[in-house]
This record gives C-alpha cells, structure tokens and sequence, in this order.
C-alpha cells in the first residue's frame, strides 16, 4: 500500500512538474517556433530582454511608429514580447505579447488587431494584396499572438502545438 501511494505521488509530481515547464514557454522560443516552422525569411526580430541600443532593442519611438501612441502602455502589461518583420519585400510579420494576466491580453489583442487592420489597409492596392487578409491574432493563455504569412491555417496549427 505504502508503495502505491509512494509511487501515485511521484507520478503527480512528475505530471504537475511537466505541465508548469510547458507553461512557461518564452515569448522568444514562440517566436522562433513559428518563424521556423513556416519558413519565414531573414528579417528583425526584436526582444523584450535586448540591451537598449543593440540590433533586437524595440525602442519606445519604434513601437510608437509601428503599433501607434497606445504601444507603451499595452507593451508594458506584458512580462515578455518577441516581434518579427520580415526584410525582404513581403509583409511577413509575428508579434507574440505574453501578458502580465489573463484580463492584460484584450488590451494586447487590440493593439495587435489594429496594427493588422492597418497593414490590411495598406497592402490592399499593392502587390502584396494577396498577403492583406492572412494575418491571424490568438489568445492562449496570457499570450497574444499576430501572425501575417503566406499559410494562416498552419500558424494557428503550429500554436496549437506550442501553446496547448
């Protein structure tokens, strides 16, 4: 009896040990995930934890210029962020925000939604307009997830299998 309680009690460890390594996935090994599985090309990433003045440094102007004034603010209801955009001349991008608390990813999402309702807009009458209505935003958890790529359908895939 002793040992089945011994035993039961280790499996519960080991189950409950796993399931908080899988929750704290960074916003970077998102990041990189789904750049890798879609086979994204070279581009700037920029990193929550970059030193002010390297090349991954998402600087208060950039976030002000790309996502619009509201940036700061939602940015900083985040523990960590990874943004992608890509160099070449197609409108690639992924932004993964992993949100303080579960009530901070609204705030994220619509910041997300905006920038990619933006860049909708702006691609429309250009050669990329085929590239227009392929981003995504998802909720998991605390992450809040804006992907624009040639494959929507596999991103959200790829999350699912990330992020479960």
């Amino acid at each position: 009896m002793k040992i089945t309680v011994f035993i039961a009690f280790f499996l519960i460890l080991a189950i409950c040990l796993y399931g908080c390594a899988r929750a704290e996935i960074s916003a970077e090994e998102v990041l990189y995930s789904v750049c890798s599985e879609l086979e994204l090309p070279s581009g700037e990433t920029y990193l929550s934890f970059a030193d002010e003045g390297s090349r991954g440094y998402f600087s208060a102007e950039k976030m002000r210029d790309i996502y619009g004034k509201e940036a700061e603010k939602v940015f900083s209801l985040t523990s960590e962020y990874a943004v992608f955009f890509s160099s070449f001349a197609y409108p690639y991008e992924v932004a993964v925000l992993k949100c303080r608390s579960r009530s901070d990813t609204r705030a994220a999402a619509a910041l997300l939604c905006s920038r990619a309702d933006e860049v909708s807009i702006a691609l429309r009458d250009t050669e990329f307009s085929a590239a227009a209505d392929k981003g995504i935003t998802l909720i998991n958890g605390r992450f809040v997830i804006f992907i624009r790529s040639d494959d929507p359908e596999g991103a959200k895939k790829i999350i699912s299998d990330i992020l479960p």
